[in-house]
């Protein structure tokens, strides 16, 4: 399957369920949801943070797999949820996860 392939499923999600541990930015399948613009249903963790936590994330704690159903009716049944936390997750991405805005953080950083 190539990267276009995964891309183009990912896009025709409706939420990226993360259950293969906590949420963080050493998770590039995370990345890749929101680069698609779906919101994030997951396990809360030490290392999850900013700038993941700016995106439309639904978080509960590691290991509650009911929290974890529970959390993915809520974000999967309700419209306005749904389009709330995808907005958030487009918005993330466009602010931290875009070549434009790393190679912007890179020009800061250097100009310190």
């Amino acid at each position: 399957m190539t990267a276009e392939d995964i891309s183009r499923l990912l896009a025709e999600a409706d939420v990226l369920l993360f259950v293969r541990g906590q949420f963080s930015t050493q998770r590039t399948s995370g990345i890749a949801g929101i680069a698609c613009g779906l919101p994030v249903v997951g396990y809360a963790g030490p290392q999850t943070g900013a700038p993941l936590t700016e995106a439309g994330v639904t978080l509960v704690p590691q290991g509650n797999a009911g929290a974890l159903a529970d959390a993915l009716t809520r974000v999967l049944s309700d419209g306005d949820l749904w389009q709330r936390l995808h907005e958030q997750t487009v918005d993330a991405y466009r602010r931290y996860f875009t070549w434009d805005a790393i190679a912007e953080c890179f020009v800061e950083t250097l100009r310190l």
